[in-house]
């Protein structure tokens, strides 16, 4: 998976990212992904609308995902963040 910075970096050292390179085509493969190569991070999965999908902690889902949102397929993704926080935004196919 690679981050390419979309924006300039703010004052908290955070920006926002085009996410590209996933392997996953659904967000529960996406999720399962960030877990197991991104075990130093946190943060959160939102819709389009940014409402909370879940959250995420050093490789731990803290809320289990719906299996009707989990299937949905992925059109696109980005990211905000940085540190150790990197929140995902997920576009589907079906928004």
């Amino acid at each position: 998976m690679r981050r390419e910075r979309i924006s300039q970096e703010r004052g908290d050292c955070t920006a926002s990212y085009s996410i590209s390179g996933y392997k996953a085509k659904t967000i529960g493969e996406f999720v399962d992904e960030v877990l197991a190569e991104c075990q130093g991070e946190w943060g959160y999965f939102t819709d389009e609308n940014f409402n909370r999908i879940s959250e995420y902690k050093y490789g731990h889902l803290l809320k289990e995902i719906p299996e009707e949102i989990s299937k949905k397929r992925i059109s696109n993704i980005y990211g905000d963040g940085g540190w150790s926080r990197m929140d995902y935004k997920l576009i589907t196919e079906e928004d």
